[in-house]
């Protein structure tokens, strides 16, 4: 009988996805391929246990003091802190999220790959283990040469290891495993019925729909016990995207709001959720003009808008400094200024990115 995923698995997957910059059904479809959602699944092969079947040496690089068997009686639930861990240390070596459920596959499996370009590029041609790698000779010993041409000493064992090990990869070219077989195993995992049936159970719980919001806007409608706080700066985070892409009226008064602090990516997080907090509560439309000098431009159809920005810019780095104090603390100095034209719109794509470096910066 399958192991429990625990009464908050799915609400705690949401919000971890959220924070990994990845959406829960890409990690559901990784666990339906390596254990059918089964928390206690262990491989009698190497000793692979869990939801995504860690190796022992896996659990020891992650500090987990127990045994694989004792990690086979954890919850689901209780796993995904691990998971979280693993994830955040292999986005790392990817140079930030995973792109897809493929993607990660990769790093689930064979993480070294995610050096290869191919497979940074998602490029479905790219060979990454194979029966009989082209090697290299350098000063008497053997590496694979793939691996080796991108600045890794890897010895071709593992990758033979890997591809007799995993023979439900074989697909797409003979004596090879390659990125397309990883994108059709993930096609597949979604057409299992255990697959359907963990998403209709996550929508039931948390009213995330699949590939319709972002899991950091409905995770926060089911907090967790962990990073309540964060999780409510991604729900700002994200209302500010969808605010700023709306586009913008015709207003009476425009002003320029200057923030510096001694840390760049704390004060664009701050940012962004007074940009998103001005609108919620005013109806003000507001920009990030500047990135990097933090210039937010902010348009407002009252005739005392000076007075209501700079009193709520006060109260809203106040309750912002006292959600986040157990995570960092800076200073973020504010100077506005009133101002007779607006400049250029805010990008989201800089804005997803700094929000993503910021969640991989603080939240481990």
């Amino acid at each position: 009988m399958p192991a429990s995923l625990g009464k908050d698995f799915y609400p705690k997957l949401v919000q971890i996805s959220s924070e990994v910059g990845m959406t829960p059904e890409d990690l559901i479809a990784v666990m339906i391929s390596e254990s059918g959602m089964n928390a206690g699944a262990s491989n009698p092969n190497g000793g692979a246990t869990g939801l995504i079947q860690f190796m022992p040496n896996t659990l020891k690089s992650l500090k987990y003091e127990g045994s694989s068997k004792d990690f086979g009686k954890l919850n689901g639930e209780a796993q995904l802190d691990w998971i979280k861990k693993y994830i955040l240390n292999q986005t790392k070596m990817n140079g930030g999220p995973f792109t897809s459920a493929a993607q990660y596959y990769v790093a689930n499996f064979f993480p070294v790959a995610l050096k290869l370009p191919g497979i940074k590029k998602g490029d479905p041609s790219t060979i990454f283990v194979e029966e009989n790698p082209k090697t290299v000779s350098v000063n008497g010993k053997i590496y694979s040469k793939k691996y080796y041409d991108v600045g890794i000493k890897l010895h071709p064992k593992s990758e033979i290891s890997a591809y007799k090990a995993n023979p439900g990869f074989h697909g797409s070219v003979p004596g090879a495993i390659s990125y397309a077989d990883m994108i059709k195993q993930i096609e597949k995992n979604k057409k299992n019925p255990k697959y359907s049936q963990a998403l209709a159970a996550m929508t039931q719980q948390t009213n995330y729909s699949p590939s319709k919001q972002s899991p950091r806007y409905i995770a926060n409608n089911q907090p967790t016990k962990s990073n309540t706080n964060m999780g409510k700066l991604n729900q700002m985070a994200d209302n500010l995207i969808k605010m700023v892409n709306a586009g913008h009226r015709n207003f009476n008064e425009y002003f320029v709001i200057k923030l510096s602090s001694n840390d760049d990516l704390y004060a664009s997080e701050y940012a962004r959720i007074l940009c998103f907090a001005l609108n919620e509560e005013f109806g003000f439309k507001t920009n990030i003009n500047n990135i990097e000098n933090l210039e937010i431009n902010v348009s407002s159809n009252l005739d005392d808008g000076s007075n209501i920005i700079t009193s709520f810019c006060n109260k809203m780095y106040n309750d912002f400094k006292s959600c986040t104090k157990k995570v960092f603390s800076y200073d973020v100095d504010t100077q506005i200024i009133k101002t007779c034209s607006v400049k250029n719109n805010f990008s989201s794509k800089i804005a997803k990115s700094n929000h993503r470096r910021f969640l991989l910066k603080y939240c481990k």
